[in-house]
Order: C-alpha cells, then structure tokens, then sequence
C-alpha cells in the first residue's frame, strides 16, 4: 500500500477514535463529534500539551478539571505547583505538567502583563515561532499547531515522535526536513479530518508506538496491517521460522549420543598406553 493510500485508512480510523474520544458528554468541548478543540491561542497550547503528555481521555479530563478548580488561568498563575497538579488529576507526568504551565503563565504575564496571546494572530508566523520559542519546553508541534488553527497555516503538525511512528508505517521520506514533511502531509489529508488524525497519531504514539523500540507492541496495534514495521518484522519472523525447520537445521539439531562421532558412530577407546604416553 502506498503512502497515500495509508493516510487515507489513517484518517478514516481517526475519525473514529474522535467519536470515541468525544462521545462522553463529560468529555466533549464541542458538540457533534468535532475535535475538542480550545479557541484561545493559551487555551490551545495547554491542552496540546496535555495531550502530548497523556493519553487522549487523560488529557480530555486533565483540561477540564484545571479549567473547573481555578477561577481563571491568572489563579493558577498565582497558585503553586503543588495546588496545579492536584487539580490536573493526572498522576502520571503531571509534576511536568504542572511545571510547564505555571511557567508558560509566568512567562505570558511577564511580558505582557496579562494572561492574553490573541495579540499572536495578528503577527506574521515568523514573529509568532520567534515568541513561542522563548517557552520552556513548548514541544515544535504546539507552535505549528497555533499556526494552522489560527493562521491557516499549510502544515500538518509534527514531533519527533509522530515522526518515528509515521517513517515505521512508511508514509514519510526520511530524507525530507520536517518541514517538508509537514507540508507534504498536509497535501495528502482531508482538512476536515487532520486535526483527528494529529492527535490519533499522538495517542497512538503514546500507547502503542513509542519512540523506543522496545517499548512498541505490535500485538496490539490496530494498525500494523498498513505498518511497514511490522511487515520487516514479520518477514524476519517467517525467515527465522524456515530455517529452524529447514532440513539443513532439524539434521544439525539432531546431536549424535554421548561417545559417537559425527557419523553417529561410535567412537574408539584411546588405547591406554596412548594416554600414559602422552601423560609421561
């Protein structure tokens, strides 16, 4: 199948892991299965991040448990890290979590004493990447996220991680930039589904197909029918599997008893004056 052909299937079961994803009324931010989408550029960035971090329904209720204990996103400035993770309901990563958002709001405030980035979709996308650059540890794939959702901007957003798993499934070059990988894979998906099938990669990424290889677990892939990286595996898998069985193999694995020769023949007593000789 061929890299066009994979992004379509792809995006087909991204619409379906969004119905999955939105159909708890506690868990939709939009109505009609639309992608749970904040509209604020802030809003935006930490719910990506969130999702970068956990898995989707995680990220799902993270978000809105931290928009629901705090008045406004100047409470949790002015909370501790302590008070943002116990809001986050997320134990695991959410000290990072925490973290990043207390100082993402810090930094917002500092230099525009107020907690508003709508000023951000007003500049050029130069000047947008040069101001979300300066926010410690804001992962590539946020900023071209604001980018697209804000600015119409012709990119398919990318990580390193979406990338590992997008070059396993073998619908990326590996000698294009990232950039060029962005854009090219912003040609192939319906508008209408990318931003499902962003965060169904993300999910998948997270669960499934880690960046370590040792951690992947194609057994339980969806997917791995389209996966370029399960099809070398499995190949490896048969080749294994018809050399242990070969008759080349099953003879070498018969081992001659105890006190044969490789003929299967007995071997000859050493005579004992050949030993005493040697021995002396």
């Amino acid at each position: 199948m061929k890299a066009p052909e994979k992004v379509r299937t792809l995006a087909q079961m991204a619409v379906s892991f969004g119905r999955r994803w939105t159909s708890k009324p506690s868990l939709a931010l939009q109505g009609n299965g639309a992608a749970p989408y904040p509209s604020t550029v802030l809003d935006l960035i930490i719910f990506h991040k969130l999702h970068i971090c956990l898995p989707a329904e995680n990220a799902l209720k993270s978000y809105r448990h931290l928009r629901s204990s705090f008045v406004d996103w100047n409470e949790v400035r002015i909370s501790t890290v302590r008070e943002i993770q116990e809001a986050l309901s997320a134990p695991a990563g959410s000290l990072d979590i925490a973290v990043f958002i207390k100082d993402l709001l810090e930094f917002v405030h500092r230099e525009r004493q107020d907690l508003n980035l709508e000023f951000l979709v007003e500049q050029t996308s130069t000047d947008i990447r040069r101001f979300l650059k300066q926010v410690r540890g804001l992962d590539t794939s946020t900023i071209e996220m604001v980018l697209r959702q804000r600015k119409e901007y012709p990119v398919f957003p990318l990580n390193p991680a979406l990338v590992t798993v997008l070059n396993r499934l073998g619908v990326l070059r590996n000698s294009e930039t990232i950039l060029q990988q962005e854009k090219a894979l912003h040609e192939l998906v319906d508008p209408r589904r990318a931003l499902l099938l962003h965060h169904f990669l993300l999910d998948h990424s997270r669960r499934v197909c880690p960046p370590d290889v040792a951690s992947v677990d194609c057994p339980s892939c969806r997917i791995r029918q389209i996966c370029a990286f399960y099809a070398r595996g499995a190949r490896t898998r048969r080749s294994r599997h018809g050399q242990k069985n070969s008759p080349r193999t099953a003879s070498r694995d018969r081992r001659a008893p105890a006190g044969a020769d490789r003929r299967g023949r007995a071997a000859k007593p050493t005579p004992r004056g050949r030993i005493r000789k040697a021995v002396h």
